[in-house]
């Protein structure tokens, strides 16, 4: 049976890469529906502090559309497998008035996931890896 309600728009996606033993990148990005970031780099990232970046128009809508396509709001909560020397992925998203958060650790489940925070990685961190990005000062 197909929805025939509107379902409420995404207006924020956050992801966090928790640090390892090792040299993971640690950060938390979030960006709305302005296409505007609110960079935190925490470690082993070219850009540390925080920051409001612009990603360039049209990359949320993108993004946000993805994250429905793969199910995430079907989703459990947490996909784990401890202990392991690998960064934890938690991927935040706001859509209407609620707020959904998975966290995964040393697993590739649920399937899509990767696909989604690889998309989202891209659309938030290339810019900074490629020094291609419009400062926008402190949030």
């Amino acid at each position: 049976m197909t929805d025939t309600w509107p379902r409420p728009a995404v207006l924020a996606i956050t992801l966090e890469r928790t640090g390892c033993f090792g040299e993971c990148p640690t950060y938390i990005a979030t960006v709305a529906e302005d296409d505007l970031v609110e960079w935190s780099g925490i470690a082993n990232v070219p850009l540390l502090g925080t920051h409001c970046l612009d990603i360039g128009s049209g990359l949320f809508a993108m993004l946000a559309d993805l994250i429905e396509k793969v199910g995430f709001f079907q989703w459990q909560e947490s996909y784990a497998n401890l202990p392991e020397d690998v960064s934890t992925t938690r991927l935040t998203v706001c859509r209407g008035g609620d707020e959904k958060t998975l966290w995964q650790h040393g697993v590739n489940d649920p399937r899509g996931f990767q696909l989604a925070a690889t998309a989202i990685d891209g659309a938030l961190c290339w810019p900074l890896w490629s020094n291609r990005f419009k400062h926008k000062g402190a949030p």
